[in-house]
Order: C-alpha cells, then sequence, then structure tokens
C-alpha cells in the first residue's frame, strides 16, 4: 500500500517559490561575480565589497529556505477535506 503522504501534490505557491528559490540563487551567483570584479579593482577594505559578500549570503540563505519550502509535503489541514491521509479508516 502506497503512503498518501509520499504522493507530492505541489500548489502552484510551491511552483512559484521554487522558482524564486532558483532566481534567489542566480542572483547569489552574479553576486559573486560583483565581489570577485569589485575586490580585484578596489580591493577589500571597499563598504561596497562588503555589501557584495552580504548578498551573496542573503540570496543564498534566501534560496535555501525557499528551496526547502517548495519540496516540504506539507498536509492539508482543510476540516472537510477526509482524504489527506491523516484519518484513520474505521473500516
Amino acid at each position: 500500500m502506497i503512503n498518501k503522504l509520499d504522493k507530492r501534490k505541489r500548489t502552484t505557491t510551491m511552483k512559484v517559490v521554487f522558482y524564486i528559490a532558483i532566481t534567489s540563487y542566480v542572483l547569489s551567483l552574479v553576486s559573486c561575480g560583483v565581489a570577485y570584479l569589485w575586490h580585484m579593482e578596489y580591493g577589500p577594505k571597499s563598504p561596497i565589497y562588503a555589501s557584495a559578500l552580504a548578498c551573496i549570503f542573503f540570496f543564498l540563505s534566501c534560496g535555501v529556505v525557499l528551496h526547502t519550502i517548495a519540496n516540504t509535503n506539507v498536509p492539508s489541514f482543510n476540516v472537510d477535506n477526509k482524504d489527506d491521509g491523516n484519518t484513520k479508516s474505521t473500516e
């Protein structure tokens, strides 16, 4: 018997969050490029270099959190929904 929680029902919101996570990863890579170029041009003591490093951390952290949210199997909390896999059958 297949557990009903194993079947993934991806809602539209979960798909949107997944694509935002991918965008955050891409922006983190772009921030890496900016930080590298700024470091080569002006050195590590520039405040813009520090801001680029902070952007790398921010976008990477957002990407990880949003990716986790998008891949989480959240059960239905509707009271009317009896087919969510969490109720025990009395038959």
